[in-house]
């Protein structure tokens, strides 16, 4: 029996109709007639005033039948979809300063190009984007989270809705790996254009890498978003073998969170060449870096 099918019967049994039924939960009657016919899902607080109210439990409502305490205790968090919307939305959030943080980090390396003859004042322009992008970042990491049961819990979603959270994540993940692909290729574009400037157009450290720069940037951008969506979305439609992972693994770092890690040491690497004004092909500065190491 769907839920929708279970709340009318139980309704029906108590002879409420919907409208006394949404005062009591203080909610509207066509909510309660979305929840009956299975076009809406309740959040989980209107779920437990009707377990109350109805004197069943929280599964019997969701499922339809009545379960044992050892299968109630495995199940998890449930996570409406409003719940779950709310959490892709805080993802969004939360990583949108990251990469502004992240951009403003690497473009800090772009007054001393710009105004390489100021040394106070590129100081001065240079800092400012520095503090700012690791105050946004920081803002990022102390972003009330209200959603830390999502990542930490195995996850009891609707059908219906999971059915459709999949269709959208298919459609999304083409787009999300095309905006990584584009991020790798503007990092390669900005190593291909320092080349030319410093060793085919003989310029050195000039103004003209600042587009190298920006290139960059914007390449690690991308590669760092697209990768944490995919990750969250991963996170909420294979949570099971997500968590069965994490209990195998037993290491705090998951994939994404490795090539972030990756990606973003490359970062530091490529902002000191370009901010120290190393000298002569990348490859030869880079082979330096490790002869010393």
């Amino acid at each position: 029996m769907s839920f929708g099918e279970t709340l009318y019967t139980l309704r029906k049994e108590k002879n409420m109709s919907q409208e006394s039924l949404a005062q009591q939960l203080n909610t509207s009657r066509q909510a309660v007639s979305k929840w009956e016919t299975n076009q809406g899902f309740p959040e989980m607080d209107k779920l437990k005033m009707m377990s109350n109210l109805f004197g069943v439990s929280i599964d019997y409502m969701i499922n339809g039948e009545q379960v044992s305490i050892e299968s109630k205790n495995e199940r998890g968090y449930y996570a409406s979809a409003e719940t779950i919307e709310g959490f892709l939305i805080y993802r969004r959030s939360v990583m949108k300063s990251v990469v502004i943080g992240i951009l403003l980090i690497l473009l800090s390396g772009a007054p001393s190009l710009m105004f390489s003859a100021n040394v106070a004042l590129h100081t001065v322009i240079a800092s400012f984007l520095l503090i700012t992008g690791v105050g946004c970042i920081l803002i990022a990491c102390f972003k009330e989270n209200r959603y830390k049961k999502i990542t930490e819990e195995n996850l009891i979603l609707d059908n219906t809705f999971l059915t459709e959270l999949r269709t959208r994540y298919a459609d999304m993940r083409k787009k999300y790996v095309a905006l990584c692909i584009m991020g790798i290729g503007f990092g390669l574009a900005s190593l291909v254009l320092s080349t030319l400037l410093e060793d085919i157009f003989q310029l050195g450290v000039s103004g003209y890498h600042i587009i190298a720069l920006l290139l960059l940037a914007v390449g690690v951008v991308m590669i760092v978003y697209s990768s944490v969506m995919i990750s969250t979305f991963e996170l909420i439609i294979n949570n099971e073998k997500y968590h069965k992972k994490r209990k195998v693994d037993r290491t705090p770092f998951t994939f994404w969170q490795v090539i972030c890690i990756i990606i973003l040491s490359l970062v530091v690497l490529a902002a000191i060449y370009v901010v120290t004004g190393g000298e002569g092909h990348i490859a030869t500065w880079i082979e330096k870096i490790i002869s010393k190491l």
